[in-house]
């Protein structure tokens, strides 16, 4: 199947684009949607600790929220290893 990813970024900030991309497609690889246009409007970070992997990481979390959606194993932030889990 064919997927369509499109992301139009309006907030000026490009830096993240790949995190995007990357928990959009998380999203797509763990549901039944075939494609999504996202349209971000802010991006509101730090440039000593934000990463694509948070960017990716907030992607997944917002979009969960606003599709309502659940898996049996979310993303998760471990403490104790300090890194993203992002179960299959």
């Amino acid at each position: 199947m064919q997927r369509e990813i499109i992301i139009n970024n309006t907030s000026g900030i490009n830096d993240y684009d790949s995190g995007i991309l990357f928990g959009v497609s998380y999203i797509l690889d763990h549901t039944k949607y075939c494609g999504m246009s996202i349209d971000v409007l802010e991006v509101r970070g730090h440039e000593v600790d934000t990463t694509n992997m948070v960017i990716g990481y907030v992607t997944i979390m917002a979009l969960c929220n606003g599709f309502n959606l659940e898996f049996k194993s979310m993303p998760s932030f471990n403490r104790e290893l300090k890194l993203f889990e992002f179960p299959r």
